[in-house]
């Protein structure tokens, strides 16, 4: 299976490796005594071989013991590639040896397990004790030469395949490419026939006339294709239209929307402001009115000065009923304070909403503006469409009216044209 494996196997074989296998001892018999064989051989019948094997415990013990080594060991007979019908005689050859990496790994192996090993070097370590090895001569070459014959012997096989392959694919392209060219030649004929035919009717009347028919219908064609665009084109211009004055409806409920939401949010901050303002005036009608009395409590002190006991209590009383009072009138500007607060930040919000308003007024006018110029691409769309079939018309009827009025036309109009005629246009002045 390895090219690394092929010298410890073909030690590991030895002789066995050139002996004969057969089905049946019959057949070795019959191979010794008619198959004129120019030298000795050994012959292995698989009805008769019997085989030989390494036991699992052994084999497990090894591995064990290789590991245990920075080494490996496997039974000989894995490392073969083989058929199923020769298993008795590959075991027969191979299924006693053991092969270890290492000289340490298979002498220890050898005397726990009393099996045959051999390295990869191609030493071999008997159970009785023996010892085999030194120069390696050609060893391993006969496997690897095997191996490599197997391996062309394959390549081969696929090679062949391929280039029969390869020559079926060549024949069936050379049968098509010889009716290839058969179709080549008569389209080569066919195309020569079509082109002077093409070259004959070109000279003639009718095939002047027959290309002016064409480039009109293309003309026609083409016009057709330019009105159905037109038409599109007037579509999807209506289409964004609508579109717009749609878009136009829905912006302007959003703002009344907003508006209405606005103002009632101004309307609660003015209410607020308003009950906030009437707080702050009663707090300073009650300052006042605390000022007043404390006033008069100086003057009664003044007038008093004999009871300096009892003004001095009503003063210290006087004094606390002041300081309660203006902690009182502390709050109640806190109070307003943040009540104007609140109708700033209402204010701002005010202004930006107007802001916006602004914005979206702008962009309701380019809308509008945009729709306009829509319209108006529309309206000349028509116009020309219109002014399209009108032309048409009357150059129907001027033809109409021709034909009507100079009945030669209808004979003679297969002669215009012809260049040397009689109405050959491009040498002949019609107006003289």
């Amino acid at each position: 299976k390895l090219p690394k494996h092929s010298t410890a196997l073909e030690v590991v074989a030895g002789g066995k490796l050139y002996q004969v296998v057969v089905d049946e001892a019959i057949t070795g018999k019959a191979l010794l005594n008619n198959g004129k064989l120019q030298r000795r051989v050994t012959i292995i019948p698989l009805d008769k071989i019997t085989p030989r094997r390494v036991s699992s415990a052994a084999a497990d013990r090894a591995s064990n013991i290789a590991k245990d080594l920075n080494s490996t060991s496997h039974p000989a007979i894995e490392l073969v590639g083989f058929d199923e019908e020769v298993r008795s005689a590959i075991e027969h050859v191979f299924g006693s040896t053991l092969v270890v990496d290492g000289m340490k790994a298979a002498n220890t192996i050898c005397d726990a397990t009393k099996t045959r090993t051999v390295t990869l070097d191609g030493d071999i370590y008997e159970p009785s004790g023996l010892i085999s090895g030194g120069s390696k001569d050609n060893l391993g070459s006969t496997l690897s030469k095997i191996s490599q014959l197997s391996a062309a012997s394959m390549e081969l096989r696929e090679k062949t395949k391929r280039l029969n392959t390869v020559v079926n694919k060549l024949e069936s392209m050379s049968s098509q490419s010889r009716q290839f060219e058969k179709l080549s030649g008569d389209l080569e004929i066919a195309t020569s026939e079509l082109a002077a035919v093409e070259k004959h009717i070109s000279q003639t009347s009718y095939g002047m006339l027959k290309d002016k028919f064409d480039a009109m219908t293309k003309e026609i064609s083409d016009a057709t294709e330019e009105v159905e665009q037109m038409g599109k084109t007037k579509d999807e211009k209506w289409a964004l239209y609508n579109e717009l004055k749609e878009k136009e409806a829905q912006l302007t409920q959003d703002r009344e929307n907003r508006l209405k939401t606005i103002e009632a949010s101004v309307k609660e901050a003015k209410e607020l402001v308003v009950s906030k303002e009437n707080a702050a005036r009663e707090a300073e009608v009650q300052s006042q009115e605390l000022d007043l009395e404390m006033k008069s409590s100086q003057e009664d002190v003044t007038v008093a000065n004999e009871a300096v006991t009892v003004a001095e209590k009503a003063l210290d009383s006087a004094k606390e009923e002041e300081s309660s009072f203006e902690m009182k009138a502390g709050e109640l500007k806190a109070v307003w304070e943040e009540a104007k607060s609140v109708l700033n930040e209402l204010v701002k919000q005010l202004k930006a909403c107007s802001q916006e308003l602004g914005a979206l007024s702008k962009q309701k006018a380019k809308l509008i503006k945009k729709a306009e110029s829509a319209e108006i691409e529309g309206k000349k769309m028509s116009i020309k469409i219109t002014k399209f079939h009108s032309e048409q018309a009357k150059a129907e009827k001027f033809l109409k009216s021709m034909m009507n009025k100079h009945a030669w036309i209808e004979t003679e109009k297969e002669a215009f044209g012809v260049a040397g005629g009689d109405y050959d246009f491009e040498e002949t002045n019609p107006e003289q």
